[in-house]
């Protein structure tokens, strides 16, 4: 499903399409059902949502990226010159 998905994302990290394309409310129990039912009630909240990133500079997969203060907020996933795609806080 692409470098943004990995074995540590949650369905809701990677957005409501994902849950509502793979997961049934109605079926018996599934890895992860706790998990994606919790989500699922406290308003689709999700820890690190994948996101568009506009940047400074071209990047490459791996790269950091940061505030302007200089923190640090995640990794580059995936990206094209100076878009790109990260799990971000």
């Amino acid at each position: 499903m692409g470098a943004e998905l990995t074995e540590a994302t949650i369905p809701v990290e990677a957005g409501q399409w994902l849950i509502d394309a793979s997961v049934s409310f109605t079926k018996g129990c599934y890895t992860g059902q706790e998990l994606v039912a919790r989500v699922d009630s406290r308003g689709g909240n999700a820890p690190r949502p994948v996101r568009g990133v506009r940047l400074t500079e071209p990047a490459t997969a791996g790269a950091v990226i940061t505030t302007t203060s200089g923190d640090e907020l995640g990794h580059v996933t995936s990206a094209s010159g100076t878009v790109a795609l990260a799990p971000l806080p």
